[in-house]
């Protein structure tokens, strides 16, 4: 089992206190404690990852609830242990566990109190077989407003997938990577979907967030990125932080307004 360090930091503060602030959760598979610039990696570019640190607070001690993650993802959401909410093991293939409908999660509770609520990204909180059916509990009924993700990995690849659902709806092969597609439905979404009156709580769960060996870093965007070019080692993809930050800041006009939370499972 792969070691698991969860951390948190604040990337923006409140513009006043009386407004309500906007709420952007971003949570990152296959990230080790020490995978990122911020922590000591001296290997892995990540200087996306290292400019939200350094405008926040990071944690050195912010652990998760479990080692593996389907778990951890229902302590995010419920804020209770996995044994209480019903997702006691990890839910890649036919089990019958999975978030009970009856939980109460943060998304459910910030849509109480007028937020606009979207989750983009993997979901994993229930069995393969429970995926977008009607008897089991999917993430419109936990909260979120607004739809897409796959029940885990990116199928058949993480290049052009065709297992992601959008509000209860197959939505088809997609050209592009699965972390990529994901950031541009949450930039659609902040762009033509939402209220811009009213504030919003975001969900961005990537599975891919490492070039493979079909997608490794070029020397040109080593060198435009401040860093080495290193053979056989892993980086987390540089446009899709960027991208997603800089639209937020300054194309929504929001940016002073937003909490941002980084979260890695393993």
């Amino acid at each position: 089992m792969k070691k698991l360090l969860t951390f948190l930091f604040i990337a923006a503060s409140i513009a006043a206190a009386d407004t309500r602030p906007n709420i952007v959760v971003f949570l990152a598979d296959d990230m080790g404690w020490g995978d990122s610039g911020c922590y000591g990696s001296k290997k892995i570019l990540t200087p996306n990852i290292d400019k939200l640190a350094t405008q926040g607070v990071r944690f050195t001690q912010c652990y998760a609830a479990c080692g593996v993650c389907s778990p951890s993802r229902s302590s995010i959401l419920t804020g209770r242990t996995p044994y209480r909410n019903g997702v006691w093991r990890h839910l890649s293939g036919n089990n019958e566990a999975h978030l009970r409908r009856s939980e109460i999660t943060y998304p459910s509770l910030l849509k109480k109190a007028g937020y606009q609520t979207c989750h983009v990204g993997k979901w994993y909180l229930n069995s393969k077989d429970q995926f977008n059916t009607a008897e089991y509990p999917q993430p419109g009924d936990h909260g979120y407003d607004y739809w897409m993700a796959t029940h885990n990995n990116a199928e058949p690849s993480h290049r052009n997938p065709n297992n992601f659902v959008r509000n209860g709806e197959p939505v088809g092969e997609l050209t592009g990577y699965s972390a990529l597609l994901v950031a541009a439905e949450a930039i659609s979404w902040l762009e033509k979907k939402r209220d811009p009156k009213a504030p919003f709580a975001l969900s961005i769960w990537v599975r891919r967030t490492k070039y493979s060996k079909s997608g490794t870093l070029s020397k040109k965007k080593a060198r435009a990125s401040g860093g080495k070019i290193e053979k056989n080692v892993p980086r987390p993809e540089p446009s899709f932080p960027t991208d997603l930050s800089l639209h937020l800041c300054h194309e929504c006009g929001c940016g002073d307004s937003i909490w941002y939370f980084a979260t890695l499972l393993p």
